[in-house]
């Protein structure tokens, strides 16, 4: 069993679609490893991404609250804390 951990994408404010088809290939990818599929959201307005990409399928949504936009090493040190949790 693998889980699978998909990174929600936004800017400027708003969710990018792509964090929703990431939705659709994250699922199936975790049928497939018998895992369970997380999203990471990360800055930004956490709470509402994480409303919009809450959906039949994602089985739990990790927040990291930090500024408004992308921040590389942010991203990295969020990713890699989450990875060593999974």
């Amino acid at each position: 069993m693998s889980d699978v951990l998909a990174v929600t994408e936004h800017r400027r404010g708003e969710l990018r679609d792509v964090s929703l088809e990431m939705i659709s290939a994250g699922r199936e990818l975790a049928d497939e490893t018998g895992g369970d599929l997380h999203l990471a959201v990360i800055s930004g307005d956490v709470d509402t991404y994480a409303d919009e990409v809450n959906r039949e399928g994602v089985d739990a949504i990790h927040t990291v609250e930090y500024g408004e936009e992308f921040n590389h090493d942010v991203y990295a040190q969020a990713l890699e804390q989450l990875a060593d949790e999974l």
